[in-house]
């Protein structure tokens, strides 16, 4: 696993395409798992356009990075967070495109999203996922991860868990 995390420059239209491109591609396989289409779940980061990745970007506290190859330069990982009050990091998307999945990149972003949170001031972090994907859910879970809580969006077929863990926590073999 040879690879290297870098911020992603949002003012450069590539950088944006090529981010649009590998949400989609890393989402799909989630839309596909519970029937989500665009027209029934617009919202959902399979459909992510130009537009609405712009709009996240309107938070100064939001940052991207993209996890590249070494050889080759491509681009195979994506890690969205934001820093929010009260010491806390939000990972808005972290995936790992699926030719590329279970190698250890998602970890490797994970402790990317950790290591930023800790230089950051931030003692949790925390995200959304939808919690009927029990692969995910598992995976969170042997990171140290744990539901804070839950919602019931009435479109969707699942139901969102908020999960959180303690930044310290990956420092201690729990990442």
């Amino acid at each position: 696993m040879s690879s290297l995390i870098q911020p992603i420059d949002i003012s450069g239209r590539h950088s944006m395409e090529e981010s649009v491109g590998l949400l989609r591609a890393c989402y799909l396989t989630e839309a596909e798992i519970f029937g989500l289409t665009e027209r029934n779940c617009p919202s959902h980061p399979a459909y992510i356009n130009l537009k609405k990745l712009e709009k996240l970007f309107q938070s100064a506290r939001v940052r991207a990075y993209g996890l590249y190859e070494a050889e080759g330069g491509r681009m195979i990982g994506y890690l969205l967070i934001r820093y929010l009050p009260h010491h806390i990091c939000e990972i808005i998307r972290l995936c790992v495109v699926p030719a590329h999945q279970k190698r250890g990149y998602g970890t490797q972003l994970l402790q990317y999203a950790a290591f930023l949170a800790r230089i950051n001031n931030c003692k949790k972090l925390t995200a959304s996922i939808a919690l009927d994907y029990d692969a995910l859910l598992v995976w969170c879970w042997r990171r140290g991860f744990r539901v804070k809580s839950t919602l019931k969006i009435h479109h969707l077929p699942y139901t969102t868990g908020y999960i959180e863990k303690n930044v310290d926590d990956h420092e201690k073999g729990n990442g």
